[in-house]
């Protein structure tokens, strides 16, 4: 809030850290419009366009005593710390695909108590804390090793058409960004948040860009990164952004049959 510095907002993490009994959740806070926080943000001048700001879905905004470069820190830190906790799942088997709802069966062994463990109809491209049915140990997933391959081969086709925008920068996309070649490497690839926060944020080639780099490049390709908000970014991409001629719901990437379809 506005009385938030950088010392009181590390001292949360610190406890936060030290105190995973009480299962606490963490994120920074979304400023809804009516609140009180919002109607500071708006004296304040922070929040400059309040029909703009709504259009995009209440982007995080800076209200601290904090600079940018310290409120993006602690940013980050409340996106990657509950992650630190959950061990990502590295040892397991796919056992089916459900390409049209990007859903996966696992089976893995527990690297704690060894138990085999089988978890159906796992949501990719959202968080998932997949708990071991017999100590509880919990395991992150994130994108399917063997699932790879195809990702990056229709992300490649599709920069062959033109610039792509990924829309939606959060864990799990900058996961992505380390892992896929062709969001790490190509530089026709453009990572897009709303949030001045996460805007300038290093990821792959140029680094989080504003929404304006559509228009400004030209990209007629955006892929939206983040499943939950897809329908609130696609309506701001017809509105804001007429030229654009393709939207593609990052699951659609994990489909060899995808291309075929466009």
């Amino acid at each position: 809030d506005t009385a938030e510095t950088y010392e009181t907002a590390n001292n949360t993490l610190s406890f936060w850290l030290n105190h995973p009994q009480y299962r606490i959740g963490l994120n920074v806070i979304t400023i809804f419009p009516g609140s009180p926080l919002y109607w500071k943000a708006v004296k304040l001048g922070v929040i400059k366009d309040r029909v703009r700001y709504l259009r995009e879905g209440c982007p995080q905004i800076n209200i601290t005593q904090m600079s940018n470069e310290e409120f993006l820190d602690v940013a980050l830190k409340c996106m990657n710390y509950p992650y630190m906790r959950v061990h990502s799942l590295t040892n397991y088997e796919v056992l089916s695909v459900d390409y049209f709802k990007a859903r996966v069966d696992l089976k893995s062994t527990c690297d704690v108590c060894g138990t085999e463990n089988v978890w159906n109809s796992i949501k990719l491209f959202t968080s998932n804390a997949l708990g071991c049915k017999k100590c509880g140990k919990r395991y992150n997933l994130s994108l399917p090793k063997s699932l790879h391959k195809t990702f990056d081969k229709n992300l490649k086709e599709l920069a062959a058409i033109g610039d792509i925008a990924i829309w939606g920068v959060n864990y799990i996309t900058t996961k992505l960004f380390k892992e896929i070649d062709t969001l790490a490497n190509d530089e026709r690839v453009f990572p897009v948040d709303s949030s001045t926060i996460k805007q300038g944020m290093e990821m792959g080639v140029h680094g989080v860009q504003p929404p304006s780099i559509i228009n400004q490049r030209n990209i007629q390709i955006v892929v939206i990164a983040i499943p939950a908000y897809y329908q609130q970014i696609f309506l701001e991409i017809h509105y804001l952004f007429p030229r654009v001629k393709l939207v593609v719901d990052i699951c659609e990437l994990i489909d060899d049959k995808f291309m075929a379809d466009k």
